[in-house]
């Protein structure tokens, strides 16, 4: 089993998604390219992931996988979203259609 397959490729989203925490309670989306992702690692059962954060922590992580996995290690190396993650209860989920839709619960 490969290991952080994706990190490339949501580090170079980083930003972006920073901006997106940043306006949560606009349920703000973010088109990424599928082909990223086939060119990391070949996901013959999809790339669909949903992933929630309450207060800085994991609190579901359902569907997940290495996209999710790899997704939450970059979105918690930075002190500065770790900071937004904590101010909140936040979901991220990506669809078939590689939408990464971000919302905040609060």
């Amino acid at each position: 089993m490969r290991e952080k397959l994706y990190i490339d490729l949501w580090a170079r989203h980083r930003e972006s998604i920073k901006e997106a925490l940043k306006k949560a309670e606009d349920k703000p989306s973010i088109q990424l390219r599928g082909q990223e992702f086939e060119d990391a690692g070949n996901r013959g059962s999809g790339y669909q992931f949903n992933l929630e954060f309450k207060d800085g922590k994991v609190v579901k992580n359902m569907r997940g996988n290495a996209v999710s996995r790899d997704l939450r290690k970059i979105l918690l190396d930075s002190d500065e979203i770790e900071e937004i993650l904590k101010s909140g209860h936040f979901k991220i989920n990506m669809g078939k259609k590689f939408y990464l839709k971000i919302s905040r619960e609060d």
